[in-house]
Order: C-alpha cells, then sequence, then structure tokens
C-alpha cells in the first residue's frame, strides 16, 4: 500500500517541445541548452494519477534527447522562466551587476544530474537503508518542502496526501516512496536499464537476477562466448 499520495496538476504543450542550444539566442544566451515549450499552449493533467513508477522513466534519462523525449511526454520538469545574473569586473576588481537575463524552460544539465542522481539512489538501496540515508545526507540538493494533508480514501477512508508544486517535486515524492519497499532496483547488465528483482516487483523477477529479462541473460551469455572464440 502506498504511504500516500501525490497531489499535482501539471501542463504539457499540445505543440510540442525543443531543445535550444547553449549560445544560440544572441548574447551568448542560453547559458546552457535549454528544452522550451513550442508555444504558450497548455493542457492540464495529472500525471501522478495515471503513471505510479514515472520515477523510474526519469531515471532512465542519460543525455539531452532522453530529456527531450521525456519532457514531450510529461511537460517541462518545472515552470520557468530562470533567471542568470550578469557581473562584469570593475575598475578596482570588484564585481559590477549588469543586469539579469530571462530564460524560458528547463536547463539541460541541470536537469540531467537530477536523473544521474535518481538512478544513483535506486542502485543504493540494494546496500540498505543506512547507504540510503548517507546518500541523502550528502546530497542536499533532494530535500523538498511539501503540505501534508488528510484525504479521502476509498480503500481505508483516509489517506495521505501530499502537494507537490512541481513535476521534478513529484518525481522526488514518488521515488522515496520507492525507498520504502523491499523491492530492489538493479541495472541490467546488458541493456544497462533499471529493473525491479525480489518481492514486491511488478514482473517477476528473482532476487539475485543481474538480467532485466531472460532475452537480455541470453544476449549476454552468447555475446560472452562469441568474444571468447576469437
Amino acid at each position: 500500500m502506498k504511504a500516500f499520495s501525490i497531489d499535482l496538476e501539471w501542463f504539457r504543450c499540445p505543440d510540442g517541445y525543443r531543445l535550444v542550444p547553449r549560445g544560440s539566442m544572441g548574447r551568448d544566451g542560453p547559458p546552457m541548452d535549454r528544452i522550451v515549450a513550442s508555444s504558450d499552449r497548455t493542457d492540464a493533467y495529472r500525471p501522478f494519477d495515471h503513471f505510479d513508477s514515472l520515477y523510474k522513466e526519469f531515471a532512465k534519462v542519460r543525455k539531452a534527447d532522453d530529456l527531450l523525449g521525456f519532457v514531450k511526454r510529461f511537460g517541462l520538469l518545472e515552470k520557468g522562466p530562470d533567471y542568470d545574473a550578469d557581473f562584469w569586473p570593475g575598475d578596482e576588481g570588484e564585481p559590477v551587476f549588469g543586469g539579469v537575463s530571462e530564460y524560458e524552460g528547463n536547463s539541460v544539465p541541470k536537469y540531467l544530474t537530477q536523473a544521474r542522481l535518481f538512478r544513483e539512489i535506486l542502485l543504493t538501496k540494494e546496500k540498505g537503508p543506512k547507504s540510503v540515508a548517507a546518500f541523502f545526507r550528502s546530497h542536499k540538493e533532494f530535500g523538498i518542502g511539501s503540505s501534508l494533508t488528510l484525504v479521502a480514501n476509498p480503500s481505508t477512508g483516509v489517506g495521505f496526501a501530499l502537494t507537490s508544486g512541481n513535476l521534478i517535486q513529484g518525481l522526488k515524492f514518488q521515488l522515496a516512496q520507492s525507498l520504502f519497499g523491499t523491492t530492489i532496483i538493479r541495472a541490467c547488465r546488458w541493456c544497462g536499464g533499471l529493473f525491479e528483482a525480489g518481492a514486491g516487483a511488478k514482473v517477476k523477477v528473482r532476487k539475485d537476477s543481474t538480467f532485466c529479462c531472460r532475452e537480455h541473460s541470453v544476449l549476454y551469455h552468447s555475446h560472452k562466448r562469441s568474444k571468447g572464440d576469437r
């Protein structure tokens, strides 16, 4: 049973999203690659009412194209814009404030880092709760605020709901909830994808398995034998 539900109404742009490369907008802006909406139109939806493992989809993101694909499906991770302050050295070497630049959308480097942290903590779970706690202590960026409320629940009468301010915050709530259970997360030795193993796994996989499916185990060992025959 879930410890809490996640309350978030979010948005997607029906006209899609695009990647804006670093320095492609004049005056050397934006200062990093960004993903922006193709228009101001939005469609509202409730992601955590429909996707109970969305955090795992985000953890699969490894490069800019992956992040763009994720945003196209689920929307921006948080509402823009972001701001970047400009400073120049003054006559006596002190920094001089030169104004603020505004950039729409989401920073690609920022959220590639977040996705990597999702993968790392999921793989840390196998080492036990002390390792997970140590990971959280060493990564302050995982700290999030929330609003906890009691809500009606047809199964239990009442339950807890966390109100999320944006998609990345909701993903962190969902990730945290996954860490409460006994299911182990591993990276497949063949494809590198994350998969669940042991009790609670949605797809039956042995607890000691190092492959996400039997087919990938066969491919891995076949490839290993073919290399040994050379």
